[in-house]
Order: structure tokens, then sequence, then C-alpha cells
């Protein structure tokens, strides 16, 4: 599993492979017309080839699979996360898809830690 957001996106620059994230919190509300920034980051990260960033390939992999593999309360702690990063974080739990999150490849659903949905929760698992 890999839990470093980092290996392709940064913050405050441009990534190696993936866009720079500083303020996304605000100009996810932008990307497209009707949805709102919560919205679009959760569909981004989910459906990461929903949203495509113009100079960037589709190699984001959905983040509740592998290789990535998060939970349900790891998706709700990276959401605020990054609607904290020039936004406000209202982002619930029950906001997420019923069917987000990892499961084992063995039928039997992985045990959801229970992260908080707050930035400094989030920022741990982009940071890995």
């Amino acid at each position: 599993m890999i839990n470093s957001c980092e290996i392709c996106h940064r913050i405050g620059q441009k990534g190696t492979r993936a866009p720079d994230l500083a303020g996304i919190g605000a100009t996810a509300a932008k990307r497209k017309p009707g949805i709102t920034a919560k919205a679009y980051l959760i569909e981004s990260l989910l459906e990461p080839g929903a949203h495509l960033v113009e100079g960037y390939p589709p190699i984001m992999p959905k983040v509740d699979r592998p290789p990535i593999g998060l939970n349900r309360s790891e998706i709700w702690a990276l959401t605020a996360f990054l609607e904290s990063l020039g936004g406000t974080v209202t982002v619930k739990l029950d906001e997420l898809p019923k069917t987000a999150g990892a499961a084992t490849g063995t039928g039997a659903p992985v045990a959801e830690l229970k992260l908080p949905g707050d930035p400094k929760a989030g920022q741990a698992i982009f940071m890995g």
C-alpha cells in the first residue's frame, strides 16, 4: 500500500508527475461549474479520471483501491486536509459514498480506522 500523495503531488510547488495542490480547497470549487469543492475533491480521489488537469497524464489511481488502498476514515481525513488548503473544512464521513473504502481482495472489508475527518489526520495520510 502506498500512502504518500507526495510521490506525485506537492503543495506550493509543481509536483513531479501531478499538479500542485496549494489552494486546492478554494480552487476546487471553480474547476467544474455546479460542483462544490468538497464534491470535486471526493470525486477526484475516488474517480481521478473524472477531473484531469491539462498537461498531466491520467496516472492517478483510485485512492480506495490498490496500490493506495485507503479506507473510508482515511479518505474522510484526506478530503478534510485538501479542503483546508485554501478553503473551509466541511466534509463529513456520511458524505463519502458507502462503497468508498478499500477491500482486502479476499472479500473481507478492511476494518476502518477511527481517524477524525480533520486536516491534521489527512496531512499525515498525504505525507505518508
